[in-house]
């Protein structure tokens, strides 16, 4: 398990996920196990991967109950992860 702190939209927020890699399929999977996340939605899973060259994210959630809005921020956090990780593998 991994526990993540980090500032989304000027406030502190605790996210805890377990990691699940698969390299075969080469792809990684983020699932929430605790944290602000889980606070507004049931269940919370990014999943991270790689298909002709490309790098796909997808994100799957359940929320609590239809006044919640889908988790953009958290989907804004996820998108500077991979911009970061990209561009040091470019710069190799």
């Amino acid at each position: 398990m991994i526990l993540l702190i980090v500032y989304l939209e000027g406030k502190e927020e605790i996210f805890k996920e377990k990691v699940i890699m698969d390299e075969v399929n080469k792809k990684i999977t983020y699932v929430a196990v605790g944290g602000n996340a889980l606070e507004l939605y049931k269940s919370y899973k990014a999943i991270v991967k790689v298909e002709k060259g490309m790098l796909k994210l997808r994100i799957e959630y359940e929320k609590f109950n239809d006044h919640i809005p889908p988790p953009k921020k958290y989907q804004q956090f996820i998108i500077n992860i991979v911009r970061d990780i990209d561009a040091n593998l470019v710069k190799g």
